[in-house]
Formats: structure tokens, sequence, C-alpha cells
């Protein structure tokens, strides 16, 4: 990865970019993003089958260890993430059996939520203008009680820096980063599973963005699957946020025939230089890229490529169309 500084590259745009809404800048994040601390011996997690759950209980550590080499997305940590200058996060969460503790996991269990969130709010201590999107997609194990629960426990550690609903859902073109540093928040909290909005008028829902899936094993099919979404501009027109996924997905086949590999050696590597090479030649703006996400973010210059292409003297941001990013904010 380059060793350019993007610890506070929000911060440091150029003062017309702070100005673009949010949905049309490109924004690097990173996919299954807390799975850097998987833990295989506490066991398979409550997102897999009840059948590979079992095979994990009685088979010696084995099977919890194939799993780990193929559900770990990340190397780095949360903090080392956001200090890298990732700002889009894609979480999957649980409430861990026998407990009443929140993790996130991906075949395994992860990180305690809470701890997380904790460790989130000092990078933003120390980042005052920086802005990070949780995107809270996916739940295992939980009750409706459990989740107005988990987001009373956001609410607690980091309510005071979630950027509120009210004031942007009838102007989300007013959501920039300009706008948002005039008040205190500074994560959007996406939530997709209903909740009370009077109960936590600081939680987004889900209508505020789309992530296609390219579900694919396949580099050719992936590239083939964004290049297609680009050219014939399938992303919504209008504001909201927008994920290209450049990650491959494993079939059951991909993984029993390498039983010693991991999804980052035989999946992630090529996908990632795939779509770095794709991206870095695409502007960011209506219909095209927005947050771009990919496996084990510190490969092929990933996020240095991705922020770039919102620079002004980049060739996609000279190409595009300056009404296509403006227009609608001065209207």
């Amino acid at each position: 990865m380059s060793d350019a500084d993007f610890s506070n590259w929000m911060g440091n745009l150029p003062e017309r970019l702070t100005k673009v809404p949010l949905g049309h800048l490109a924004i690097p994040g990173s996919h299954n993003s807390f799975t850097s601390a998987l833990d295989s011996s506490h066991g398979v997690a409550v997102d897999q089958s009840e059948t590979i759950q079992k095979l994990g209980a009685s088979c010696c550590g084995a099977i919890t260890k194939i799993i780990q080499r193929w559900s770990a997305n990340q190397s780095m940590a949360m903090f080392e993430q956001l200090t890298a200058g990732i700002r889009y996060f894609d979480l999957r969460v649980c409430k861990k059996p026998d407990t009443e503790q929140f993790h996130f996991l991906h075949g395994l269990y992860g990180d305690n939520v809470q701890s997380a969130l904790s460790t989130i709010r000092s990078f933003f201590e120390d980042n005052p203008k920086e802005v990070a999107i949780l995107d809270m997609n996916h739940f295992h194990n939980m009750e409706p009680s459990d989740h107005d629960r988990l987001l009373g426990e956001i609410e607690d550690t980091v309510g005071d820096l979630l950027v509120p609903v009210n004031g942007y859902q009838y102007k989300l073109w007013s959501l920039t980063l300009a706008n948002i540093w005039d008040h205190p928040g500074r994560i959007i909290l996406i939530y997709h599973n209903p909740f009370n909005a009077a109960t936590f008028p600081k939680i987004w829902n889900k209508n505020v963005i789309q992530s296609p899936w390219p579900n694919t094993s396949s580099t050719n099919s992936l590239i083939d699957f964004l290049e297609r979404n680009y050219t014939e501009k399938t992303r919504p027109p209008g504001y909201s946020f927008h994920v290209w996924q450049g990650c491959l997905t494993p079939g059951t086949g991909t993984i029993a025939m390498r039983l010693c590999g991991s999804l980052k050696s035989v999946l992630a590597r090529p996908a990632t230089n795939a779509f770095v090479n794709w991206v870095r030649d695409k502007a960011p703006g209506e219909y095209r890229i927005n947050i771009c996400i990919v496996d084990f973010v510190e490969m092929a210059d990933f996020i240095p490529v991705v922020i770039g292409i919102n620079g002004e003297n980049s060739r996609p941001f000279r190409e595009q169309m300056t009404e296509d990013i403006f227009a609608k904010e001065f209207q």
C-alpha cells in the first residue's frame, strides 16, 4: 500500500469537494469489515448451518480452522482500517449464544460490538473532520428486544457522534462534509432491520443504500458485472449511497478443492487486483462510483486509488460532467 497518510483524507479534500453529496464521492470501504479477529476457539458462529456448527464442535478444531481461513475477509483491525483511510464498514452482527453480548461474526465470532464502537470513538477524537458509514446489514440470533438493546448500546457508546436523520431526510443532497462538519455527528449508522424511528432518530434505515452483489467466484464475471452496471448506469438516479463490490464469493466446491487454501490467496488477491485496475479510470458522481469495497483492503493500492479518483487533477474527475455532481446541490 502507498506510504501516504490517509487518516485525514476527507479533511484534506479541496473545499468544493466538501460540498459534494457523500453519495457522489469515491469512498474506500471494506467487505466483512471486522473479521481480522475471528476466534476459532469459540466454535462455529450462528450464521452457519446447524450441520456445520455440529461438525465444528466434533472435529477437534479442524473445521473451525478451515472456516477461519475462508471467513476472514480482512487482515487489518478496525482502528488500522480507519487510520489507513477506510470510511465504509460492512457489518454482520449477532447476539452470541448463552450471553447477552453482541459480536461481529462471519463463520466465527469476532469483536464485541460495544468495544469496537469505543475504539471508533477514539479515532474521531483525533480526526474530527472524518466521517464514517457503518452499515449493519446482517443480523443473527436476535429478537426484536435484542435490536432495541443493541441500538440502545450504540446510542450510549457513540450517540453524540451519530449523524441524525432529522435535517437531512428531506434534503439528502445536503448530506455533505461541509454540512456535517457544522454539527457534532461523524458516524452515519445504517441499520437494515426494522426499528422505531421515533425512539432512535439518529439511525438511518436501509433505503438510503444499495449494494448489488456480483455473486460469482470468477474474476471475469465480476468485472463484467461491474462494467455493465457502470456503462448502463443501472445505479438509481438521485441521492443514495451505492456500493460497488470488488469481491468474489467462494462456493462450496471452491473451498472443498482448496481446504488448505484461504480466501485471501485463492480469491481476494486476484479480485482486488482486477477491481483496482477497473476502478482507477472511473469517475465518482451520480450514476457513477461511490463506495468501493474489497477484501483485504491493504492490497493492490486499493485505498489510494479510490481516494485518488476524487482528485481534481485525476483523469476521471476532469472527464466527467461537472453538473453531474453539483447541479442538484444548488437547486
